[in-house]
């Protein structure tokens, strides 16, 4: 029979085991034996189900007032909340207070938060974000929060240091994709500063009127190179405004956006009181920027070009009518 002779380690692992045992012997603690723990009852650590208790009031004042019985049953992802409960009917007939847009928020979390303006350039702005984010093949949300468009449209940036200073856009993302939606917002940053004036005007208080006095309807003056009625408009100019106007609305439709973001009505008045013929000339009118006369004028001065000169014509002797009948 082949005898078992323990290597170089069991023989230390051995010597450990006896010192160890030697140190227990010193210390009497040779004999003793940890005593087992005590198995607990399954049946103890379950929890006991109590029937569900009604709610108790403990002030003393509203002792004897039952507590309401409504609870939340489910919630959606929109907060919507569906209350259960004896007393849910009575919660839902409550009306709660509801949000309205107003210009002091700086970054709406709701398109209902939104004038109805800024609602349509944010729509604009969506869409290049879902453009954006096609080409990159990524996720939308990527590009830009839904929120963080609103911010746009509601504080109006027009450069990327001001886009940094909107709610939801940092550095990586102004860089990334700032230049191509403030494009899309520049066009109508003008409209959209002046309704927040509009509207600034509106809500403030009016100042104290004096006696009210009927003054005559004003006639419609050569002088006047921007009317902003049309009653201010003499006949041969208010037709042509009519056809400036409807070209207007058939250009807001193609580029679905709203036909004031096209021209102003006032504009399109200055147009049919000075007719103007070229881009140059078109630049000196009321409401007519480089951006706008770009984008628009050519369509409008062609609609103009076929009036422009039995319009001057009939300045020219409205002007003559008025010198000899001073």
């Amino acid at each position: 029979m082949e005898i078992h002779v323990p290597n170089a380690y069991e023989q230390e692992r051995l010597s450990k085991i006896r010192r160890n045992q030697a140190v227990l012997a010193s210390l009497g603690l040779e004999k003793h034996t940890l005593a087992p723990k005590k198995r607990t009852n399954d049946t103890q650590s379950r929890k006991i189900k109590r029937p569900p208790q009604t709610p108790t009031r403990k002030s003393r004042r509203i002792a004897s007032i039952p507590a309401s019985s409504v609870y939340i049953d489910s919630e959606l992802a929109n907060g919507t909340l569906t209350l259960g409960g004896a007393d849910a009917v009575a919660f839902d007939s409550v009306d709660l207070p509801v949000s309205r847009a107003s210009d002091e928020d700086p970054a709406p979390d709701e398109e209902d938060l939104l004038f109805p303006d800024e609602k349509d350039v944010y729509e604009l702005l969506r869409e290049e974000k879902n453009a954006i984010a096609r080409e990159l093949e990524c996720p939308a949300y990527h590009v830009a929060q839904n929120r963080a468009l609103m911010a746009m449209a509601r504080c109006v940036p027009t450069t990327p240091a001001e886009l940094r200073a909107c709610w939801g856009w940092g550095d990586a993302k102004v860089s990334a994709y700032g230049d191509r939606l403030l494009a899309v917002l520049k066009i109508f940053v003008e409209s959209l500063l002046k309704h927040r004036a509009d509207r600034k005007a509106y809500a403030e208080p009016p100042a104290e009127l004096s006696p009210t006095v009927v003054d005559e309807v004003p006639a419609p003056d050569d002088e006047d190179l921007a009317p902003d009625d049309e009653d201010l408009l003499f006949p041969d100019e208010k037709r042509v405004y009519e056809l400036l106007n409807n070209e207007k609305q058939a250009i807001g439709r193609e580029l679905k956006c709203p036909a004031y973001h096209v021209a102003k009505n006032k504009a399109l008045m200055a147009m049919a009181r000075r007719t103007p013929t070229t881009r140059d000339e078109l630049l000196t009118c009321w409401g007519w920027g480089p951006s706008r006369v770009a984008h628009h004028g050519d369509r409008l001065l062609a609609v103009l070009a076929p009036f422009a000169e039995l319009l001057q014509k009939l300045r020219a002797e409205r002007k003559a009518a008025t010198k000899s009948n001073p």
